[in-house]
């Protein structure tokens, strides 16, 4: 279950500022995140509340990144799932649709 971290517990409230443990932080929650289907949200919150820090978005030749590149790589990453998946919901009710089905929306479906 992903918790709620208090300022102390982070050590600093923007990720990513202070010393290390920080940044290793960001990946513990950015993982938790992924567990529920939460880093798109995560991700999209630290950016609009400013917490990232300010460094260039690069990714260096070993394949390792700077805080702000991954973040742009997960929002790459989500946004490409969602074109995927409304492709294929666009597939599956054109299939449904030939045979005269005519699905409904269901609550929830909004975030598909």
């Amino acid at each position: 279950m992903i918790g709620y971290l208090t300022i102390e517990e982070c050590g600093s409230p923007k990720i990513g500022v202070g010393d290390a443990s920080n940044w290793r932080q960001l990946g513990v929650h950015l993982a938790g995140a992924d567990e529920w289907r939460l880093d798109s949200a995560l991700v999209h919150n630290l950016v609009v509340k400013n917490l990232a820090p300010k460094i260039p978005a690069v990714t260096l030749p070993d394949g390792r990144m700077t805080v702000t590149a991954a973040l742009a790589n997960r929002s790459a990453v989500h946004r490409e799932r969602r074109m995927v998946l409304g492709q294929r919901l666009d597939e599956l009710v054109k299939a449904l649709n030939v045979h005269d089905i005519v699905p409904i929306l269901v609550k929830g479906s909004r975030s598909i």
